[in-house]
Parts: structure tokens; C-alpha cells; sequence
């Protein structure tokens, strides 16, 4: 799969601006397979797709903690200090619901 990713930087780049284009929306409806979910992570971070900042940062509030932590931990690869500055912007924002932001605050704490 990482070897597909990276010969269609281009596929990979709709994708990051894809992983989830409404800020405002919960993972109630989102993919559910933590584990393909993870590979996408982890094929973004591993092509250092500048792109997946913001879409991963939107998915630091998933209701499920593993993927969380692994969006934290991509963050941390592809850009930490953007990440931090971008992350607080939307916690003092207004486009997150107050249980995303619940979500990212906790995975913070993890940072």
C-alpha cells in the first residue's frame, strides 16, 4: 500500500484534503476500521504529505483513542510546531462541537 501511495502523490494529496472535509462533523458516520484508518495515517506521514496537517488534526477528535494517538503521533513527525499553533486555533475556535474539542484536549494532554 505505501509503495501505491507514494507512485500517486497526487491521489495522496486529494486524499489528506479529504480525510475529513467537515470540520463541524463527529466520526459518528466516518470510517470505522481503525486499522485501515491507521495505514492512511501512517502512509501520509511516511510521504510527508504537507496537506494532512489540518485534515489530522481534525481527526484528533475520533471517538477512538487509538487513532487519536496516532494522529498526535504523526503530527508530531510532519510539522509539531504548525501542529500545536493549528490545533489551538481550533480549540478557541468555533467550527469544532464541544465534544471534538473535549477529544483533542485530552490527546493533548498525551503531547
Amino acid at each position: 500500500m505505501i509503495e501505491w501511495l507514494a507512485d500517486n502523490k497526487l491521489e495522496v494529496n486529494h486524499l489528506a484534503s479529504n480525510l475529513n472535509s467537515d470540520p463541524t462533523s463527529t466520526y459518528d458516520e466516518a470510517v470505522t476500521d481503525v486499522a485501515l484508518t491507521q495505514a492512511v495515517i501512517t502512509a501520509l506521514t511516511r510521504l510527508a504529505v504537507p496537506a494532512a496537517v489540518d485534515p489530522l488534526i481534525l481527526m484528533m477528535s475520533h471517538p477512538d483513542l487509538r487513532i487519536r494517538m496516532h494522529v498526535l503521533s504523526a503530527l508530531r513527525q510532519l510539522a509539531p510546531d504548525e501542529a500545536q499553533q493549528k490545533i489551538q486555533h481550533y480549540l478557541h475556535g468555533e467550527l469544532l462541537s464541544p465534544t471534538a474539542k473535549q477529544y483533542i484536549s485530552e490527546t493533548l494532554a498525551a503531547w
